[in-house]
């Protein structure tokens, strides 16, 4: 009996020891799969972020724009192989620079100025175009986008991210177009000066010569053509006051050479009406539709209103269909034209004018007076506004 029951107890220990080496064996193997997985897991991570780490390094070294971090004492702390490319410096010698020792002295003051604002928060951001200085001294325009980065818990400015563009040919193609403009701009106006000192010298000898005429008709053909030259005159300083030869506002055109036509030959008694749209032409058909204009307005004033007559001069500009066909109308209240309508220089002018433009150019009768109309439609010689 108490053989048996020592033999139950060495095999419950027996068994209890076993459960025991079991139950730690399995612990062991259950925390080294743990771990085994825990390792795994860092690896992967450790993986990724290498991987992550070699893409935004490929991505900065590879980027069509320069790249660089600048601290917040001005310094460079990291940029990229464009970079290098566009300001002409090695990396190790923009590494020990501040990035004002590259920078051209007149663009400081406007790079300050953008850091204060965003240091203060009045931006986000900064986009400007600077100069920044080669090695041997040239400048080269950028395009400069810069952010502060801040600490994303407290708010304070760490550093800046700085993206640059060349943009160098562009600006010096710019300041090649703004030179030739200058130039042209003084060409216009040497060509200004030299046609008006001609006009004028025209008109002085054509005025003299008129003092030397008796005969009434030949009189009449000299104030003519002295009012017709005239009118050239101020045709072309309307034009080369507006300066832009490819869209002008024809309306106003209109309008102002007419008002000049009214102060140097009209009578104080006869008021000029005007109804125009606004319309917006190049200075080719512009001209010629000018000059017909003022033939038209030269002969209503010269014929309409005999006698010191007083009377209305209708000036009136339409766009049918608002497609760019234009039609100008010469309206007068005055004693009509008889019948059959005897045509002088004038009109013969106007009609030849009209013909170039591929127009036409008809009389109509209104009341008392007379309607001039001007049709011109195509090519289209204006666009609505």
């Amino acid at each position: 009996m108490a053989a048996s029951l020592v033999d139950d107890a060495a095999t419950l220990t027996l068994v209890q020891t076993a459960k025991g080496w079991a139950f730690v064996v399995v612990t062991a193997i259950i925390i080294g799969v743990l771990v085994r997985r825990a390792l795994q897991r860092e690896l992967t991570t450790a993986e990724a972020l290498n991987e992550s780490r070699n893409l935004y390094q490929a991505t900065v070294e590879q980027a069509a724009v320069g790249i660089a971090h600048v601290d917040l004492n001005g310094r460079w702390r990291m940029v990229n192989q464009r970079f290098c490319e566009i300001v002409g410096w090695s990396r190790e010698e923009l590494l020990a620079r501040n990035f004002a020792d590259i920078t051209h002295p007149d663009d400081q003051p406007a790079d300050r100025e953008e850091i204060r604002r965003m240091f203060a928060g009045e931006s986000t951001n900064s986009l400007i175009e600077k100069r920044y200085l080669r090695p041997d001294g040239q400048p080269v325009w950028i395009m400069l986008s810069a952010r502060l980065v801040r600490h994303h818990l407290t708010g304070q400015p760490q550093f800046f991210i700085a993206v640059i563009q060349d943009i160098n040919d562009r600006k010096v193609a710019d300041q090649r177009l703004q030179a030739a403009l200058e130039e042209k701009e003084v060409l216009l106006g040497e060509v200004h000066h030299r046609v008006r000192n001609n006009l004028q010298l025209v008109i002085s000898l054509l005025a003299l010569e008129a003092t030397k005429v008796t005969d009434p008709g030949m009189h009449q053909a000299f104030d003519d053509a002295l009012a017709r030259i005239h009118a050239i005159g101020l045709i072309h300083q309307q034009l080369y006051e507006r300066g832009d030869f490819a869209r002008m506002d024809f309306s106003d055109y209109v309008h102002k050479l007419c008002l000049a036509l009214r102060s140097a030959l009209a009578p104080a008694n006869i008021r000029f009406v005007f109804e125009l749209t606004s319309a917006h032409c190049r200075a080719e058909p512009a001209m010629p539709m000018a000059m017909v204009v003022v033939e038209l307005v030269m002969n209503t004033i010269k014929h309409a209103f005999p006698d010191g007559r007083p009377g209305t001069v209708t000036i009136r500009l339409t766009t049918p269909g608002g497609m760019g066909s234009i039609t100008l109308e010469v309206e007068d209240n005055g004693i009509g034209a008889p019948e059959p309508m005897h045509e002088g220089t004038g009109l013969t002018i106007a009609r030849m004018l009209t013909h170039q433009l591929d127009g036409t150019l008809t009389r109509e009768p209104s009341g008392q007076g007379t309607r001039m109309r001007l049709s011109v439609g195509s090519p289209p010689p204006c666009a609505p506004s």
